[in-house]
């Protein structure tokens, strides 16, 4: 009971707070099919723009140490546009187990005890980007998933390193295009054989680090999850990661971009 209390007290009320969207004046509601297929299209393009901008795959080049310095200087260029992302006082860690997080299907996540984010260092380095940013968001104060990923996404889209914005639309693209198979499959497809070969290659390994979940310890924790965020004001539970569709749309609405 008693670590109960201090999580609510130090994490917990973050849930009840005033949101992304109030923020940036936005709300989001129940996008169009053609909202949808006209998002997946415009990720595409920038996904496979993000990647020709490189001259080799600097994902695989690039060490864990290093993103997490690029994404602290990520957030501190769009905090001049927006100062309530301001990071302050940078804590990122690789987390002590990766197998331990693998078996669980954890790609990283807040300690709201220490105040880390704590990030599986072991997953496919082209996720890394996003999946810091999204931690620092929490780090923050921002509970919902949804609106970590829209963060994630700001801070990504505006980054001066080309695989952070690579990153966010590589993992945005693929919550977008799989809402659009359970109304479009033809068009979905249609957008994955627009990509490029080699994003086509990320896309294999990613599907792979999906599999995963199919264990046991990744079902397990999953249903731990989503049963969590359901009783912390989520009634989407893990379905909510994929509500970030819904607020790049009402921003790319209001300011016109993506």
């Amino acid at each position: 009971m008693a670590i109960y209390i201090v999580f609510n007290l130090v994490w917990g009320l973050n849930y009840k707070r005033t949101g992304i969207s109030s923020q940036l004046q936005i709300t989001p509601t129940m996008y169009s099919t053609e909202a949808l297929k006209s998002l997946t299209a415009d990720l595409v393009k920038r996904i496979n723009t993000a990647y020709s901008a490189s001259n080799t795959h600097i994902f695989e080049l690039e060490s864990y140490k290093t993103i997490f310095a690029n994404a602290i200087a990520s957030y501190k260029n769009t905090s001049y546009h927006y100062s309530f992302l301001s990071y302050n006082q940078p804590c990122i860690k690789s987390a002590l187990i990766n197998n331990f997080d693998n078996y669980f299907g954890i790609a990283g996540y807040y300690n709201p005890f220490t105040a880390e984010a704590q990030i599986n260092t072991s997953i496919p380095r082209f996720l890394i980007p996003y999946i810091t940013s999204h931690e620092i968001a929490h780090q923050l104060g921002y509970a919902n998933e949804s609106e970590t990923n829209f963060v994630a996404y700001l801070i990504s889209k505006d980054s001066y390193e080309n695989m952070f914005r690579y990153s966010a639309y590589f993992t945005l693209f693929n919550y977008a295009n799989k809402q659009l198979f359970l109304i479009d499959s033809l068009s979905a497809t249609t957008n994955f054989k627009a990509l490029d070969s080699l994003v086509k290659i990320d896309e294999t390994i990613y599907r792979k680090f999906l599999g995963h979940d199919s264990s046991f310890g990744a079902h397990y924790s999953t249903t731990f999850y989503n049963y969590y965020l359901k009783s912390n004001n989520s009634a989407k539970g893990m379905n909510a990661y994929n509500d970030v569709i819904a607020l790049i749309i009402a921003y790319q609405k209001r300011y016109g971009e993506l």
